[in-house]
């Protein structure tokens, strides 16, 4: 995955009173942490955040981490990212610096890819039920992103997580959770319920019958 940069300044300051001071001057207020590295304070230029953001920055992305001018730049993971409730600016973050050899779990999204032989042939309608799965991988295995096929999907069908190919760590979500699927047509779908009514009927008249 691409390495996005990203440079903080330690930061002595601390409470609300500090931190809203720092958001007022165009900074936003962070700490950075890890197994081996004691927690420490810093803060980031808004303007440097966003630039991050459009190109995407996100939850569980691997950023390299500069504090300071004199420190050699660490890998670190965006693990929280608090945002005003009223603007969505970006109020406070959460960094993880990692090593090449820890694993990791987190979250990541989960990409379409094809057009189903149901939507093709079928008239059927895709429809993507999971959008994020947890993993776990060694951090420069950790993918923007995981991709399912789902050309082969015929209408009424559905793939699960079991059916994505992906071996450079774990995926922990559930196996049997469908991801994806292609509903029927609406017609066919109600032509379906209703045939499967009457067999039902059937069945049932037939056993009345019986006894």
């Amino acid at each position: 995955m691409e390495r996005i940069s990203l440079e903080v300044q330690p930061r002595t300051g601390l409470g609300k009173g500090n931190a809203g001071k720092l958001r007022r001057q165009g900074f936003v207020p962070a700490i950075v942490y890890g197994k081996e590295t004691d927690p420490e304070s810093v803060s980031l230029e808004e303007k440097a955040l966003r630039s991050a953001l459009r190109k995407g920055l996100r939850l569980g992305r691997l950023v390299e981490l500069s504090v300071g001018t004199e420190r050699t730049p660490s890998v670190a993971l965006l693990r929280e990212m608090q945002r005003d409730p009223v603007t969505g600016r970006p109020v406070h973050l959460d960094f993880q610096v990692v090593l090449a050899t820890q694993e990791l779990v987190v979250d990541v999204p989960l990409e379409l890819q094809g057009i189903p032989v149901g939507v093709r042939e079928e008239s059927g309608h895709l429809e993507q039920h999971v959008w994020r799965l947890k993993i776990k991988s060694l951090p420069h295995h950790i993918p923007d992103h995981l991709v399912l096929d789902v050309g082969g999907l015929r209408a009424g069908s559905s793939l699960h997580v079991s059916d994505i190919a992906w071996t450079d760590g774990a995926i922990l979500s559930d196996p049997t959770l469908a991801v994806a699927s292609v509903a029927r047509p609406r017609i066919e779908a109600v032509a379906a319920t209703a045939e499967e009514g009457e067999q039902a009927v059937t069945e049932e008249t037939e056993s009345v019958q019986g006894s």
